[in-house]
């Protein structure tokens, strides 16, 4: 799904080892980067009026605290409306949250690999910051099996604004009963795309958004017989494979 105009998409350099920014929009990274972590945070931190950061891999093995809490510090992420964070390279949980606390004008977020910071135990995980954002948009693609489940705490602030969520080969029953849970929060999601994601309750999550008025789901192993009486016959779009 593009959820980026082309005028953002043409300033983005597809050759390896090149970075390219406009006033706008920063910044993506395709294979063979040799960006190091000092360099990257150098050019985000230096960046002004940015409303597009879009990072889809990068080559050092995490972000260090050090580096998130000076991009934090030099406010250039308050701008920002669209942000995309994966599919290579990790970042820690606390740091992401540390990020999006920081992100009051965010409203469209597509990440993957997030990631608990080894040694934390995900059942007696710290406390998190709290989102800053009143997300509209959410995409998740976590077909690295890391099973981001934490969207209780990711969507606390998006409770009425929400309208579009997609999750991507997320194979682990977890983080869908912690997606049910929070979605069930949220009063406003028209639209919900659930691509296989077979471990998922899709009643549930069907359930739980009562205004959808477009729906896919794509999965090659689960019928999904049971959960038609949860379509409301009113949605415009809708894709069963």
């Amino acid at each position: 799904m593009n959820w980026f105009s082309n005028d953002a998409l043409s300033v983005l350099s597809s050759r390896a080892g090149t970075l390219v920014a406009s006033e706008t929009t920063l910044v993506r990274l395709v294979d063979g980067d040799e960006l190091t972590q000092p360099q990257l945070v150098t050019l985000i931190a230096g960046s002004r009026n940015l409303r597009t950061l879009i990072i889809l891999r990068w080559d050092f093995a995490a972000w260090n605290p050090e580096s998130i809490q000076r991009i934090i510090s030099s406010n250039a992420l308050q701008s920002i409306h669209s942000l995309t964070l994966g599919w290579r390279g990790a970042l820690d949980m606390v740091a992401f949250f540390s990020m999006l606390a920081d992100m009051p004008r965010l409203k469209r977020l597509a990440f993957g690999c997030i990631c608990w910071a080894e040694g934390v135990d995900p059942s007696e995980p710290p406390d998190l910051p709290t989102p800053a954002c009143a997300l509209t948009h959410v995409l998740v693609n976590d077909d690295l099996g890391v099973s981001f489940a934490e969207y209780p705490r990711l969507l606390l602030s998006s409770r009425y604004s929400l309208s579009h969520f997609e999750a991507h080969w997320i194979n682990d029953p977890r983080p869908g009963i912690q997606l049910a849970e929070a979605l069930e929060t949220c009063r406003n999601v028209q639209h919900l795309t659930l691509i296989g994601c077979i471990q998922f309750n899709h009643g549930r999550l069907l359930a739980a958004c009562p205004k959808l008025r477009s729906l896919c789901i794509e999965t090659d192993t689960l019928g999904l017989e049971s959960e038609v009486r949860y379509i409301d016959p009113r949605i415009h779009g809708l894709t069963l494979d």
